[in-house]
């Protein structure tokens, strides 16, 4: 017997199966808590704000914009540290920038040997010795105005521990620009922020500020779990303290085929990175309230789906039409394992 839904039906029907699954999985084997961060400095009562800099490898051009973006900025009192953390690159143009930048209240150090993204991440996180943390990557930057409006904004509330601003993302070397959601009209504490971010990436690095005190209570980044590292970072946060949103589009994001996020298996379309965003998902349903836990698993993979088929439509523009059934299948194992799953490129243009 042959059953026949329609588009919208199967989807559905695909994103239930493995919302179920991730709820059964996660009920026979909740996560381990994250290890946490050892400072390696005491906190400075000196030093309001550390901003902190993972670069490797950098195109000189791209640096010296996001440093650009730093030396733009009025501080307006605010006591800070600037630190660019070179990940043991082959090169030296890391700290040629840096030295070219002349920045006050900054120091650059480089690793004698590679501590890979998330590791350097959790570096910066160590060596911070400010009360709030900013980690920048070499390729984003900052608006003026941007530290004065998370940290000194009169709707600000004090009790909050992670700050963020709507977000540019810049596609290069096209030049092309969006915007992040836009959570709420008016700058102020976001209500439901943590089954919004289990849902779907709300922030990016560029647009947040985050507490020492925040680290030291939930932890670092989890190596584990690759690209979506940051994803259930913010989650972790907002699971134990009060967020602040300003709709201010302040900082821009940047994506280009060879930042850290799009290398090899790290990059959102290689199908065993995909496999890694169930070990986010598994983690971050531990922080949901467990009568919300459905509805979210359900949001999470509605969201990943659309990912999937913007990935199935970028490699049919791209030649390479074959690549969308790997990295469907990696993500909706259930569906997989019941045989339910298309190929995504054969559904989506007819391809035999």
């Amino acid at each position: 017997m042959t059953i026949t839904f329609d588009l919208d039906r199967y989807c559905s029907y695909l994103i239930a199966i493995e919302a179920e699954r991730a709820l059964g999985e996660f009920a026979q084997h909740p996560p381990l808590p994250v290890s946490p961060i050892r400072f390696q400095h005491p906190p400075d009562p000196q030093v309001e704000l550390s901003v902190m800099m993972p670069v490797w490898q950098p195109a000189a051009p791209a640096l010296e914009r996001a440093l650009r973006g730093l030396a733009a900025q009025d501080f307006g009192g605010i006591a800070h540290e600037i630190v660019v953390a070179d990940d043991a690159s082959a090169s030296d143009v890391a700290r040629r920038c840096f030295e070219r930048a002349r920045l006050p209240n900054a120091r650059f150090t480089r690793h004698e040997t590679n501590q890979g993204g998330i590791g350097n991440f959790n570096w910066c996180l160590a060596a911070a010795r400010g009360r709030w943390i900013h980690l920048l990557h070499q390729d984003d930057w900052v608006e003026p105005g941007f530290y004065t409006a998370l940290l000194r904004g009169a709707t600000v509330d004090p009790a909050t521990d992670l700050r963020f601003c709507r977000t540019r993302l810049r596609e290069e070397p096209e030049g092309r620009t969006r915007l992040m959601f836009d959570e709420a009209p008016a700058a102020g504490v976001l209500d439901g922020f943590l089954e919004r971010q289990v849902m779907s990436q709300r922030i990016q690095f560029a647009g947040a500020i985050f507490t020492r005190r925040a680290v030291e209570a939930v932890g670092g980044f989890d190596p584990e779990i690759g690209p979506a590292a940051d994803w259930e970072f913010w989650a972790r946060i907002g699971s134990r303290f009060k967020v602040h949103y300003e709709p201010a589009q302040l900082a821009t994001y940047v994506l280009h085929p060879a930042s850290w996020t799009n290398r090899g298996a790290a990059g959102f379309a290689d199908a065993c990175a995909f496999q890694r965003y169930h070990r986010a998902l598994q983690r971050m349903l531990g922080y949901v309230e467990a009568a919300k836990r459905r509805a979210t698993a359900t949001g999470f993979f509605r969201n990943m789906l659309r990912r999937v088929l913007n990935i199935a439509v970028a490699h049919r523009q791209a030649g390479t039409p074959q690549a969308g059934r790997p990295v469907a299948e990696a993500l909706f194992v259930g569906c997989r394992e019941a045989g339910l799953l298309p190929d995504v490129e054969r559904i989506l243009f007819g391809i035999a």
